[in-house]
């Protein structure tokens, strides 16, 4: 009966790294999101992880010593709940952010602290009760039992689902159904972590019923949660480079890109000037290299009549979507690139007339490395 509990407690402990880690990386992708590709936003997000989780260790540690309550029935109960949390998490950040601040405005860095440490914090403080949790559980019925096999289970977890993630997840599904996939494993081990003759009572049968609702209408409620306050969702993709969105208002779309509006339908005048002013002071431009688009540029660029047009762009999704919503269109002698325009020019061995850098201004560490 030990060696049953135990092997159930390490399904349990190895399903929780799996739940965890995805869900760690999908929250800091979504924070970036939110906080227009702000790179500095991953700090705070591992500073509040780390925290938080330490202070949840710290909490399960003192329960233990002053209360004895870790048992095997309420660990199940626990990691049933922390299942649920990502998807809640995730919708929390989508959907409260607009509540915290004003619409439109950069938020500062303590307002960002505030907030992505409260929308944290359930999660984070959980997953650090959890895992010690888990050792007292199982002391209780098997004193002595080693701490180091804890945390190896917990690793073997980790590394699962950073794999997962990184070789799977991140390229065929949206992140609420990553969330779904990622907490299947640890609802069942779960249910076969109650004892045995537990299994099929109704109490707990409709708890994990419950929970697998949660997680698995979050996956109809994606396109609910990132529609925009004005206009519609027009479009919405998620990509290995983050998230895609294209908004409609009347008969203007917008793509933005990790939140960051880049491309418009009806932004004419910024199309003219990228082009015009640059290529007004070239004779003849036959051969021009463009990295990355804006709304209407290649009908510009085609005033000139010119032999070959290069246009690289890091993102395959982005110009596939720009094509499909008209911002830019296919003339002659167009060759897309879907490569990092620094790595492009660097093995370039091509003249080119002019060079068009349409870049935005260096407010990430992405974009501030190209103009480096």
């Amino acid at each position: 009966m030990k060696n049953k509990t135990k092997r159930a407690v390490s399904q349990v402990v190895i399903a929780t790294g799996i739940s965890a880690v995805v869900a760690q990386l999908l929250i800091i992708r979504e924070f970036l999101t939110r906080f227009m590709g702000n790179e500095f936003v991953i700090s705070l997000i591992l500073f509040n992880w780390l925290f938080l989780g330490a202070a949840g260790a710290l909490f399960a540690r003192f329960a233990n010593r002053y209360f004895r309550t870790a048992t095997i029935y309420w660990l199940a109960w626990l990691s049933a709940f922390m299942a649920c949390l990502p998807t809640l998490q995730i919708l929390g950040i989508r959907l409260l952010y607009d509540l915290f601040f004003v619409h439109g405005s950069s938020a500062g860095f303590y307002s960002t602290l505030a907030y992505t440490s409260l929308i944290m914090a359930p999660h984070c403080l959980l997953i650090g009760f959890v895992l010690p949790y888990s050792l007292f559980a199982i002391r209780a019925e098997t004193p002595g039992y080693s701490g180091a096999n804890i945390y190896i289970m917990d690793n073997i977890g980790d590394i699962i689902g950073g794999a997962l993630f990184s070789f799977v997840l991140v390229y065929l599904l949206t992140p609420l159904q990553a969330v779904f996939v990622a907490n299947l494993p640890l609802l069942a081990a779960v249910y076969f972590l109650f004892p045995s003759g537990r299994r099929n009572h109704f109490t707990i049968l409709s708890g994990l019923g419950l929970a697998f609702v949660i997680i698995l209408s979050g996956m109809f409620l994606e396109s609910f949660s990132l529609a925009p306050l004005q206009g519609k969702l027009a479009y919405y993709c998620e990509s290995r480079y983050g998230r895609i969105e294209v908004h409609q208002d009347g008969e203007q779309f917008t793509l933005f890109e990790d939140g960051v509006p880049k491309f418009s339908s009806r932004n004419l005048i910024a199309a003219e000037e990228t082009i015009h002013y640059p290529l007004s002071q070239v004779p003849d431009p036959q051969q021009i290299l463009l990295i990355s688009a804006q709304g209407g540029i290649i009908k510009e660029l085609n005033k000139y009549h010119p032999e070959t047009i290069d246009y690289v762009e890091l993102n395959p999704e982005v110009t596939r979507v720009l094509f499909r919503f008209g911002m830019i269109r296919k003339i002659p002698g167009l060759n897309v690139i879907h490569q990092d325009g620094r790595a492009f020019v660097k093995n370039r061995d091509k003249i080119y007339d002019a060079i068009i850098i349409n870049l935005p201004e260096p407010e990430t560490f992405q974009i501030n490395r190209f103009f480096t």
